[in-house]
């Protein structure tokens, strides 16, 4: 049999609901704020950092984020290019969130059917909301994979469902939009004789560490599914931390500043 230096499970993440509809931002989590105003704000990358700090020795995590301009077009992921943006999207849920929401009454007589005003819930005020504030934002097609590399006898199956396929739970809300698995590229065994001498094992595990190293996304040789990110979401999900950010085996290096030197030339 192929000996095993490492073992590979890597996955590919996806939006639960249409591009239009956000993930939670820093605008939710109050961070837009001034932090002396606003008590226990928390920066929603605590929440990734701990899981990446509960690795063992052996154990890796890699996560890349991939982005580029959006051209203004929705890709539909099963009939290929269409035309309809991911804006046009956004001001379709809105027409219809407040379609749905007009009363309707029937006239006895006539029996003539008569819309009346809107009225909004709370969850879809705040929907109609975010959906506005996302359209005002510049969009970027993206993708994020995650690969989890370990050493084969320290390989914990249970972390997968928790430190990869949650790892961006903190960022997902219930009415608006969320993460989920997407692709993955591992080979799913019951049985020994189904990968006869680990070639097929081996084989994903080849072409998820190419993908990464190629940042192939866009283009062959592994072109793949993509989603749309505004500017605000994106620095969501990579940004520096804050100083209120703290996880268990993650140090923060302190440095120091100093003033420059008294003869450097003006």
């Amino acid at each position: 049999m192929i000996p095993k230096k490492n073992n590979v499970w890597g996955m590919e993440y996806t939006l639960n609901k249409a591009d239009a509809y956000p993930i939670k931002s820093y605008i939710d989590f109050e961070l837009d704020q001034d932090p002396k105003k606003v008590e226990h704000v928390v920066d929603p990358l605590s929440g990734v950092f701990e899981k990446l700090s509960s690795l063992g020795p052996g154990e890796q995590m890699w996560i890349q984020i991939l982005i580029r301009q959006n051209k203004g077009v929705t890709i539909d992921h099963t009939f290929g290019r269409r035309s309809k943006s991911w804006k046009d999207e956004a001001q379709e849920e809105i027409e219809r969130i407040y379609e749905k929401a007009k009363p309707t009454s029937k006239d006895p007589v006539t029996a003539e059917i008569t819309e009346g005003y809107p009225q909004l819930k709370p969850a879809e005020v705040n929907v109609i909301k975010a959906l506005e504030r996302s359209v005002d934002k510049q969009g970027f097609d993206a993708g994020v994979r995650a690969v989890y590399i370990t050493k084969p006898d320290v390989f914990k199956g249970n972390k997968i469902p928790t430190n990869i396929v949650n790892l961006w739970s903190t960022f997902g809300s219930g009415y608006l939009n969320k993460f989920v698995p997407g692709n993955t590229w591992h080979v799913s065994l019951d049985y020994p004789w189904q990968d006869f001498r680990n070639m097929r094992a081996a084989r994903f595990s080849r072409r998820i560490l190419d993908a990464y190293r190629r940042r192939s996304l866009f283009h062959p040789p592994y072109e793949r599914p993509r989603f749309v990110l505004t500017t605000e979401e994106l620095a969501t999900i990579y940004h520096f931390p804050t100083a209120e950010t703290k996880a268990p085996g993650i140090q923060r290096i302190s440095s120091t500043k100093g003033d420059a030197p008294t003869n450097l030339p003006t």
